[in-house]
């Protein structure tokens, strides 16, 4: 796994996680929200990997995860959130859910350079 398209809303967390990707020999795309994260992927792919936040304006995570699930089953995705509530959902909730329509791993903000090296390795043993 050597291509992994980031989507985040926040520009710290964003370049945080595309510098620790990078420094682990990952090729990192970014996009700033579900929309265009979509586009990227359809556009630049295939990807190895999907890291998306699920808090996001516009098109949030799970829609995201959703719509490129539905095209590509086999897209290999981690879904993340740190917290905030969406709608009556809980975080861990929302990870579940993120789960449930196609996420192979989940990571709580905030996590450790291992905990993400994990998260990635895990998940293409899932795939």
């Amino acid at each position: 796994m050597k291509r992994i398209l980031l989507v985040d809303d926040e520009e710290q967390m964003r370049h945080l996680l595309r510098l620790m990707l990078e420094d682990a020999g990952y090729e990192v795309g970014v996009a700033t929200n579900g929309n265009e994260a979509i586009a990227l992927w359809r556009e630049q792919g295939p990807w190895d990997l999907l890291l998306c936040d699920i808090l996001m304006p516009e098109r949030d995570g799970i829609e995201t995860i959703i719509a490129i699930h539905g095209e590509n089953a086999q897209q290999v995705m981690i879904a993340m959130t740190g917290g905030g509530n969406y709608h009556i959902l809980q975080v861990e909730e929302l990870l579940g859910v993120a789960k449930m329509f196609g996420a192979k791993q989940v990571l709580r903000k905030p996590f450790s350079l291992h905990q993400l090296l994990n998260a990635v390795e895990n998940a293409q043993k899932a795939a």
